[in-house]
């Protein structure tokens, strides 16, 4: 098929010297019956990841999107770009993508052009002095942009997406408030089961995990570790829909749901105290489904590294029981990132 053979069939490389890298083909396959791009999210999603111009060949093998598009990446891509939704990128964007700053210098030097100035300058320069000479190199690199209509179809697509989902993080959101936990962790599931990719980290929603979902949720919102001892309870209580908010959408940070009214006095900021509150509830939950297990010796991993404090240090290298575990997160961190150990089970367990 002339796609795969025009376009993957050899690697971007620069005319600078540096390694070759080697080439791959593709059998072709006749072309299926399958939705029209304009229609379909996973089509729409993918062409989203074109919006500023990439080299197909960073999706082959990535089988995360082989499986929701029911087909090879490549092939899909071929396809694309055969129904003109996917086009060769200009040629100063793909000496853009392409091309570091040393390489320009490189090529206006050899044309005796100045070599200073942002890249899009040195580009203009290049274009300018050799536009034959660009338009050569742009036709070795493969990167492609969506077309107009393709581009305006991702645009409604993501403000539709973007809108789907403050929706249902203000219904979460509500429901958090009102401790309807079950509800909450279900609102967030028939979001993730309607999106092309489900969330990235945290928790996961098949029906059999929501039970431990709403159990996560429900030690979140009734227990404090004693690390934050110091911070009143409203202040905690204020906090905990944010840090709920990040466990169900699999955030690193609750910020995004931490009201700016809210005041927090101490070492720790608002955000760093929401993943405190997770990572206790974690804990538990963790200490509880321990229980009953076959392990019967564990040891606490820390991060080890300059934002350690050292009574978390001193926790590592030490074998525990179940029952003679420290408190998560520790009682005595004094990092203000907090305590980010958790437990695992050693190698000496039987």
């Amino acid at each position: 098929m002339g796609f795969l053979k025009n376009i993957f069939g050899k690697k971007n490389e620069s005319p600078l010297p540096r390694s070759r890298v080697g080439t791959a083909s593709f059998p072709a396959s006749e072309r299926p019956s399958e939705p029209d791009w304009r229609t379909s999210k996973v089509k729409l999603e993918l062409i989203a990841r074109f919006f500023h111009g990439a080299d197909p060949w960073t999706f082959v093998g990535k089988t995360h999107w082989d499986d929701v598009l029911g087909d090879k990446v490549e092939r899909v891509i071929e396809r694309l770009r055969e129904d003109g939704a996917l086009i060769q990128a200009p040629p100063e964007l793909a000496i853009r993508k392409r091309y570091s700053e040393t390489d320009l210098r490189y090529l206006l030097g050899e044309r005796g052009l100045d070599s200073t100035g942002t890249p899009e300058e040195m580009i203009d320069r290049l274009v300018t002095a050799d536009a034959e000479g660009v338009r050569m190199l742009a036709a070795e690199i493969n990167i492609l942009v969506p077309s107009d209509e393709a581009r305006g179809a991702v645009a409604r697509y993501v403000k539709a997406e973007r809108a789907r989902r403050v929706k249902t993080e203000n219904v979460c959101l509500a429901d958090l408030h009102q401790r309807n936990f079950l509800r909450a962790a279900l609102t967030v599931g028939e979001f993730q089961k309607d999106s092309v990719f489900s969330r990235r980290a945290g928790v996961s929603f098949s029906d059999d995990d929501q039970l431990e979902n709403v159990e996560i949720l429900k030690k979140l919102f009734e227990h404090t570790p004693r690390l934050l001892a110091a911070f009143d309870a409203q202040t905690l209580d204020g906090l905990r829909p944010a840090a709920g908010m990040a466990f169900l959408w699999g955030k690193e940070s609750a910020a995004p749901w931490v009201s700016e009214s809210l005041r927090v006095d101490g070492r720790l900021d608002a955000v760093t105290v929401c993943a405190m509150l997770i990572s206790h509830a974690r804990h538990l939950q963790e200490v509880e489904n321990y229980r009953g297990a076959r392990y019967n010796a564990f040891e606490i991993w820390s991060r080890n590294d300059d934002d350690t404090c050292t009574a978390c240090r001193e926790l590592r290298g030490k074998l525990y029981s179940l029952d003679s575990l420290p408190e998560l997160p520790h009682a005595q961190c004094s990092s203000t990132h907090g305590c980010r150990c958790k437990i695992v089970v050693s190698e000496y367990s039987h």
